[in-house]
């Protein structure tokens, strides 16, 4: 007869379900326009862009970034179901259930290799009200990170039992696996958990691990060097100092705001050996699935640092330090607060477990400062909806979404076109005071050759684009268009058009699709 699991080491799966409601509305407190508001935040606008013109498996079979991106193409391709308007509530709801599932597994037996679980729960609620994380707040496109945390867990975990637990962890390995790069870095600790336990499913959580991991490392290598912003690093050992100690450790402490360039240099120093003492101490005594987790975050923070994609202008590092909040913060700000909780209540000397309770009562700052995170600018996605509605087939809209300067151009779908083109104006830029005689440049990528480039303003035909020329920017991004030629330009004679605001518009016929590819507003200055 099976002995009764014990109330330490698990809760029940009625209790799960009241977790994970109470989980989702603690989510949702911290941010509750995702709800209330919902708006597309930055590639939000690709993934439903893509879905809708494409179709949403051909965009899910599609690398972007040097990688695949599974998570927010699959919440892109549930938006469909619904009207526009309610697209970015489906992608945030997709977002909220990634973010909590780590507390579900957490709480589950399956993790009582971590500890108690008191201690779980600890780490639960720590996680759920973890600072410094607004950008992977309720975001399906940073959804990836909660995924490489549930990934991680998943691999750490005791052997399931039944074969519903072993296939739902394997869909996890895969969508996880499939959504980011981190299967490569998280392979190793798969490899040696089992190379230790010699547990015949490990071998099976490896293989998946390493399946998604090759996927994902042939992507990158065949794309991602060209795709990603040749900029500098900009590395130097005092940003590393402000990066660690104030965007990391003082934002967990303070919230993410706390870090300032005026923070005195010793004050940073003084915090970098204490908490990195903290996080060592844990690694040196705790068990091996501790060592593992530590190991996989601090993975990915060596690699966010030797190849960050945070700005496409500025030294990258002068970015991390300069941005509260980012994606490459969530794993170590985690890490270092799971570490500190353990130091403090597990049974370690005093001389261990004072400090640590000192620091975790300091991060109770740092989570009431981040408890709320601001909301959206308010960009009135929904009145943009309802003129997409409204528009004639083969027409565009430029909607304005979160972070500002991010658009998402949706152009309404036509009988008849199967795969239209996409495109863009680059020039002139939105809102430019234009004279009489301006150069109009842009790009296009289709199934076919484009012969067809046609300007407009004010909806009246002004003339083509004759000119065709490569754009190597462009091929990188749509490596798959057989088009040659995909940039155009063309000189625009203004002289008739009276001084004011206009639109310039810009349409391609091709292949039995009429769409119009760009629209830029301007101003006829004298």
């Amino acid at each position: 007869m099976s002995e009764p699991k014990s109330s330490w080491q698990a809760v029940g799966w009625k209790l799960q379900l009241l977790v994970f409601a109470l989980c989702v509305a603690v989510v949702i407190l911290r941010r509750p326009d995702s709800v209330l508001n919902p708006q597309l935040f930055a590639e939000d606008g690709i993934w439903y862009s893509e879905a809708y013109t494409r179709g949403w498996f051909h965009a899910l079979l599609r690398a972007r970034s040097g990688y695949f991106q599974t998570i927010p193409r699959l919440a892109a391709a549930l938006s469909l179901w619904v009207p526009l308007r309610s697209a970015p509530l489906v992608m945030n709801a997709v977002g909220i259930v990634c973010q909590v599932l780590p507390v579900n597994l957490l709480l589950s037996e399956r993790l009582k290799s971590l500890g108690p679980l008191l201690l779980r729960a600890l780490l639960a609620a720590v996680y759920i009200f973890l600072p410094n994380t607004s950008e992977v707040h309720i975001s399906v496109e940073e959804a990836q990170w909660h995924l490489a945390l549930l990934a991680c867990l998943v691999v750490l975990s005791v052997v399931p039992v039944s074969v519903v637990a072993k296939i739902l962890d394997i869909s996890v390995l895969a969508v996880a696996g499939l959504s980011g790069p981190f299967g490569i870095l998280l392979l190793p600790e798969a490899i040696v958990l089992w190379w230790i336990r010699r547990e015949r499913w490990r071998v099976v959580v490896a293989s998946a691990v390493g399946v998604c991991a090759a996927v994902q490392l042939g992507a990158i290598v065949s794309s991602s060097l060209v795709m990603r912003p040749h900029v500098a690093l900009g590395a130097t050992p005092k940003l590393f100092l402000q990066i660690l100690s104030g965007r990391v450790y003082l934002a967990t402490l303070r919230g993410e705001h706390a870090f300032s360039q005026s923070t005195h240099l010793l004050g940073l120093v003084a915090l970098a050996v204490l908490a990195t003492g903290v996080v060592a101490y844990c690694f040196w005594k705790a068990p091996l699935e501790w060592k593992l987790f530590l190991s996989f975050c601090a993975l990915v923070w060596i690699v966010s640092l030797r190849a960050p994609m945070v700005s496409r202008t500025t030294p990258q590092w002068q970015m991390l330090r300069d941005t509260p909040g980012l994606r490459y913060f969530f794993l170590p700000t985690l890490a270092f607060a799971w570490a500190t909780i353990w130091c403090a209540v597990s049974d370690r000397p005093l001389w261990v477990r004072v400090p640590a309770a000192a620091i975790a009562l300091t991060m109770l700052t740092g989570i009431t400062k981040d408890w709320r995170y601001r909301p959206y600018v308010d960009h009135h996605f929904g009145e943009y909806a309802q003129r997409f509605a409204s528009l004639a087939p083969g027409d565009g809209i430029a909607i304005p979404i979160e972070p500002d300067a991010w658009t998402l151009w949706l152009v309404k779908r036509e009988a008849g076109c199967s795969d239209p083109p996409t495109g863009a104006v680059d020039l002139p830029l939105p809102q430019a005071r234009l004279s009489r005689l301006e150069r109009i440049v842009g790009w296009v990528a289709a199934p076919e050759e484009v012969h067809d480039i046609r300007i407009f303003v004010d909806r009246r035909f002004a003339q083509a684009a004759p000119r065709r020329f490569a754009r190597p920017d462009v091929d990188q991004i749509f490596p798959e268009s057989p088009v040659k030629y995909k940039g155009w330009d063309a000189m625009l004679d203004l002289s008739g058009i009276a001084a004011g605001p206009h639109e310039i518009e810009v349409r391609t016929a091709e292949d039995g699709c009429d769409v119009e590819i760009g629209a830029v507003p301007f101003v006829r200055g004298d």
